[in-house]
């Protein structure tokens, strides 16, 4: 869903489906006006992928998969655009699903990663 302001944030449209299967997003404005999407992907295969949009978020493209690979839960990315043009999106995720016997010591709650990568 996506809902836009006109007024500096003070009021928002009503949200509206834009085809985009994903949360949480982020959104980045590139250096050369595009806007781009981050977001968390939560069915099998999960990951991260991106959309872009070259219209200020009227339509979107289609998606670029960052990841494929997630076990657990995972989420929350956030990309920014560095010096060189290449992109470097950080999510968190907990490698491991479900519970764990309470024998043994917890499991890591979750862990940081990372993509680097470039628009074709």
């Amino acid at each position: 869903m996506q809902s836009e302001s006109s007024d500096d944030r003070k009021s928002w449209s009503i949200p509206r489906p834009i085809g985009v299967w994903g949360f949480p997003s982020h959104l980045l404005r590139l250096r050369d006006g595009r806007l781009l999407m981050t977001y968390s992907y939560r069915r099998p295969p999960r990951g991260n992928h991106a959309r872009l949009s070259t219209d200020h978020g009227r339509t979107w493209s289609n998606p670029f998969v960052l990841s494929d690979d997630g076990v657990g839960n995972l989420g929350y990315p956030s990309t920014v655009e560095l010096p060189n043009g290449r992109l470097l999106t950080l999510w968190c995720e907990s490698p491991h699903p479900g519970s764990h016997p309470a024998q043994l010591p917890p499991p890591p709650f979750s862990v940081l990663r990372l993509a680097r990568w470039r628009l074709g």
